[in-house]
């Protein structure tokens, strides 16, 4: 019953349009992790009903029991065996090993074995304890999913009336000179008119009837919708060709593929309409047929008509999904992307100029956005959204600086390409520690007091990015940044600053796989502080000289005796001093034994037959848990009555991560 009950939850997390989703707010991508948590849960709960069930005939009379019990309920048993079967390969063919095999195939083979586990279950749980309630909720869970998601197709669609897709393969012109000879890259470049309204940074879903008609492949959206809600929007998706539907649909629209068009078996009225198509402007000329009145449709197979690089093809969109990424709050913006990265990023500048041009309460004074790119055509491929771009920087108070970084081209960019705000870099490769210190010292040059950076990047890249922004977060705290009151950086890793120390925070976002903004409290600066800090480098500390100063007099004022024990664990030689005060003992070359230490306070809080003490501890995960099971042990030789005068100690942790 405890794994029944966890299957209408784990069946919500799986889906994109789930009632978890729509009460919290939380992203269907975020529910992924708890789907993985509670199928494996559930899965280990079915393994050890089904081994008591097996076990108990085993037991009483071996295996002629076991063969008794399992043909007198022949169909229980044999239904509860075909289930966890499928439980168990719906666990194991999710590994990523076997989805990057065939992500076509690992999705279709999911629903299938998902389908058949519940319709087993059914048989399996013969609603024994009213168990058919979870599986009840369950397949409506299911349902709600699959009816929202189709009238959101139909929506955008028109109800199948509106406008094809218009798909264009884009390929390398040979016009630059590259240092290599590998495949040119291939694109392709889908547009769209919709009535949808989407934010910079989601994606949508579109199908391809004629291509996967029960399969929908996700796409981001590179496109922002248009200035009146009352207009139609264009929305643009640009895919690298991969294997799979990215491929089809290259071959298909290179005139080597054929397509199932619906095709309309009675002919009913049909009136004379105007159409812009997506990729041309609007031309009165240009007309369509629209169908007036309800009609059968059946599918017919026929070749695709070649027309240069461009050909119209049936696709319908579910969406929009994912996170609204906005980059107002933040007074400098960084947005580093790799390829065809850009379609996250390109869009998120747009909108941020649009709400400027607007009036939309926003901050941001200045954007940079670093592109790295193995050749040109990658920038003659969004000549559009790079024009719509141009004339929004013209119109928007927000400085925009765009670098493009081409490493195998060897000839500079033709200048009919170039824009007033983009610097092209040809046989270079982007230097990110470089180009992130020169970000932070023009925002302290600007007077930024917040600070954002957003990375759409393979690993390597975003961990480049991540490990810079430590370094830099560090230096708000050692007081070296003594022009910008403020800084508020995003890490990967969901740490907040606050104070001088880090602490644990929900992340803003956490969108797919490469995609990372986060956001960091305020760090107050010293302008007179240079020194860097103890904790940080494990080097003494100098930075906090006034603070200690000031204690050191209260310690002087108070009846409270003070301590304050120094391990410094990269120092080789003692602490001169005039740094020292009465109550602070440094300790060089040293790393503090929690365990000994803590020993050494509760003899003296003995001694001093103290009956209460507190331990307070603000430090990385593993010293916290040190510290904690101490606590625990101290506590059960209270109870134990081992500690004379001793009554309760109490632990009070904060974590702490560099």
């Amino acid at each position: 019953m405890m794994s029944a009950g966890m299957y209408p939850f784990m069946f919500a997390m799986a889906l994109k349009v789930n009632p978890i989703s729509l009460l919290t707010g939380i992203s269907h991508a975020h529910l992924q992790v708890y789907h993985q948590a509670t199928c494996i849960l559930s899965l280990i709960f079915a393994i050890i009903h089904t081994a008591v069930f097996v076990n108990a005939p085993l037991r009483e009379g071996g295996m002629n029991a076991l063969k008794e019990v399992w043909f007198g309920n022949f169909i229980r048993y044999w239904s509860g065996t075909v289930a966890i079967f499928f439980m168990l390969w719906l666990c194991l063919s999710s590994f990523g090993v076997f989805r990057k095999m065939s992500y076509e195939f690992f999705v279709v083979q999911h629903i299938i074995s998902a389908a058949l586990f519940l319709g087993f279950s059914f048989v399996h749980f013969k609603n024994l304890l009213d168990s058919h309630i979870w599986l009840w909720a369950t397949l409506g869970v299911w349902l709600f999913s699959i009816v929202a998601r189709s009238l959101s197709v139909l929506m955008s669609s028109n109800f199948f009336c509106g406008p094809r897709a218009t798909v264009r393969v884009l390929t390398q012109v040979g016009k630059a000179e590259n240092l290599d000879q590998e495949r040119p890259a291939e694109f392709l470049r889908l547009s769209f008119i919709t009535p949808l309204r989407w934010h910079a940074g989601q994606h949508v879903y579109v199908r391809f009837p004629g291509v996967y008609p029960w399969q929908a492949h996700p796409f981001t959206c590179m496109s922002i919708p248009s200035f009146s809600p009352h207009l139609p929007n264009k929305l643009v998706l640009l895919a690298r060709v991969e294997k799979g539907i990215t491929r089809q649909l290259y071959n298909m629209t290179a005139g080597n593929g054929r397509e199932q068009l619906i095709k309309d078996v009675q002919v009913p009225k049909l009136e004379k309409a105007s159409v812009m198509s997506p990729d041309t402007e609007s031309d009165p000329s240009l007309t369509r047929y629209v169908d007036m009145a309800p009609s059968q449709h059946i599918f017919e197979d026929r070749p695709l008509p070649f027309d240069q690089d461009t050909r119209e093809i049936t696709a319908y969109l579910d969406g929009p999904y994912g996170h609204n990424y906005s980059l107002g709050m933040y007074e400098h913006a960084v947005l580093v992307a790799a390829g065809s990265g850009i379609t996250f990023c390109l869009p998120q500048v747009a909108e941020l100029l649009r709400r400027s041009v607007n009036g939309d309460p926003i901050i941001t004074k200045s954007v940079c956005l670093i592109w790295t790119i193995r050749s040109f055509d990658m920038i003659r491929w969004i000549k559009e959204e790079m024009q719509q771009l141009d004339d929004l920087v013209h119109r928007s108070k927000v400085m925009v600086d765009m670098h493009v970084y081409a490493s195998r081209e060897m000839v500079p960019l033709e200048d009919e390409h170039m824009r007033e705000f983009s610097h092209v870099h040809h046989g270079q490769r982007v230097n990110i520690g470089d180009t992130l210190e020169k970000q932070v010292a023009h925002a302290i040059e600007a007077q930024s007091k917040t600070m954002c950076i957003s990375a759409c990047a393979p690993k390597d890249l975003v961990a480049n990015i991540g490990n810079k922004k430590l370094r830099v977060n560090t230096t708000p705290i050692t007081a070296k940044l003594s022009r910008m009151p403020m800084l508020s950086i995003e890490k990967p890793s969901g740490m907040n600053i606050k104070d001088g120390l880090e602490s644990p925070m929900e992340p803003i976002v956490d969108m797919a796989p490469t995609q990372h903004i986060f956001e960091n409290g305020s760090v107050p600066f010293d302008q007179d502080t240079r020194e860097l800090t103890a904790y940080l480098d494990g080097t003494y500390s100098h930075s906090y000289g006034p603070e200690l100063q000031q204690l050191d007099e209260l310690v002087h004022q108070s009846d409270v005796s003070v301590r304050m024990d120094v391990y410094a664990s990269r120092e080789m030689v003692a602490m001169s001093d005039e740094d020292l005060h009465d109550f602070l003992h440094a300790h060089h070359a040293r790393r503090v034994d929690v365990v000994e230490a803590l020993d050494a306070q509760v003899a003296q809080a003995i001694e001093a037959q103290s009956r209460t003490m507190c331990v307070l501890a603000c430090a990385p995960k593993d010293l916290v848990c040190r510290v904690g099971n101490k606590v625990s042990s101290l506590n059960a030789s209270i109870a134990m009555g081992r500690l004379k005068s001793l009554r309760d100690v109490r632990f009070i942790p904060e974590l702490f991560s560099f």
